[in-house]
């Protein structure tokens, strides 16, 4: 969705999509993730969001990722993605600090 959006990278929106596969992969590692029956595609959302976030990537660009998700009836609020997308910051914080007991 990011890729679609016709923008040039000069935005990073290369960067946010390498985040954003970076968040996934880092998930498959997590217990909660694995126990908790969180659906890959709410992780994938959030790290998305995360990613847009974090890179400050034009409204535009958030906006249309938005249009696409309601397109396909995707709740971005959802309590689910919202609570992977917190999962998913502690993990990101944690890798980037090299805490080696990020989960006390």
């Amino acid at each position: 969705p990011l890729i679609m959006c016709d923008v040039s990278d000069e935005f990073g929106v290369a960067s946010a999509l390498e985040l954003s596969r970076f968040l996934t992969e880092l998930s498959v590692c997590v217990y909660q993730f694995t126990s908790s029956n969180s659906k890959p595609s709410s992780v994938a959302i959030a790290a998305i969001l995360l990613s847009i976030s974090h890179f400050q990537l034009p409204h535009t660009i958030e906006d249309k990722f938005r249009e696409l998700a309601a397109s396909l009836s995707l709740e971005l609020n959802s309590p689910e993605i919202s609570k992977c997308g917190k999962l998913l910051s502690v993990i990101y914080a944690c890798h980037i600090s090299h805490d080696p007991t990020p989960f006390r």
